[in-house]
């Protein structure tokens, strides 16, 4: 908890009139959130923001936003890096409904517990609205909501198998489990993953490129598994495995990065057969 602030400061700013309060001409991160606005660490969003504040990042939140339209995500303009998505500390669909399907009459992450104030699949909603504000801007979703269903599963309330909720919501990114260390910039998370207290925890980090993930390694020495799902095709690469792009630059990170972690796989999903390394750089 910061102690070097009061008063309305002390806050991540919640409208564009406390940003500009702070002299802001635009927000690096804007987080999104079901719940309402709790600085507290007990809940994930407050954590994720003090992170990225306390790295010198600039972050705006939106706790329970209107869905009617997209302009209330518009409140802070497009962000200068990405849009942060968490559907709150307890999945949506869970905080509306009992086991037997049947509605709640109460809220407990909203203020007077008052229902209605989040949609129902609250991650997939802000993401495609999202898109309808920005269409170009980054999109990454996290929190209990989207780690429960990062891969194709079983969905009780429709009875039926739902695809993978990175498909679903149309989001660029999706961090699983503590996010405190994806968000960061590289040397963030290495100094994260360094800290002899998270030496028993498994950590899941994305990355954008080979380079970061390489980099990653040598700053660490503690990445054991590298899987690539996809990498963009730019001008100058070549396909080398489904949806994996690379150029000379990429090729050479991989053989170095090789030699550093014990196992580097190729494979977009669960369900797919990994390729190796080696089959693909020999």
């Amino acid at each position: 908890m910061r102690t070097d602030t009061f008063g309305d400061a002390a806050f991540l700013p919640i409208t564009a009139e406390a940003a500009r309060a702070r002299g802001w001409d635009e927000a690096d991160f804007v987080l999104v959130c079901g719940d309402a606005y709790v600085d507290h660490p007990s809940f994930g969003a407050a954590i994720i923001g003090r992170v990225l504040e306390k790295a010198g990042y600039r972050v705006g939140l939106l706790p329970q936003p209107d869905v009617s339209s997209p302009k209330a995500f518009m409140a802070f303009g497009r962000p200068r890096l990405a849009f942060l998505i968490s559907g709150g500390v307890v999945d949506s669909m869970v905080a509306h409904y009992t086991s037997a399907k049947r509605r709640r009459g109460f809220d407990e992450y909203t203020p007077g517990g008052r229902t209605g104030r989040r949609p129902d699949r609250a991650v997939e909603v802000y993401a495609k609205l999202i898109r309808e504000a920005y269409p170009d801007a980054p999109v990454v979703i996290g929190g209990l909501e989207a780690s429960l269903r990062r891969f194709a599963h079983y969905d009780y309330w429709e009875d039926a198998v739902r695809p993978s909720i990175l498909a679903s919501s149309g989001a660029d990114l999706l961090c699983f489990g503590m996010g405190e260390a994806a968000v960061l910039a590289i040397e963030g998370a290495a100094a994260l993953l360094n800290d002899p207290r998270s030496k028993d925890i498994a950590i899941f980090v994305i990355v954008r490129t080979i380079a970061d993930a390489l980099r990653l390694a040598r700053l660490t020495g503690e990445v054991k598994a590298v899987n690539i799902g996809g990498i963009k095709k730019k001008e100058g690469s070549k396909m080398i495995a489904a949806a994996v792009f690379v150029n000379g630059e990429d090729i050479e990170n991989l053989r170095e990065l090789n030699k550093l972690v014990e196992k580097i796989e190729f494979r977009m999903l669960p369900s797919d057969t990994p390729k190796s390394v080696d089959s693909v750089i020999s």
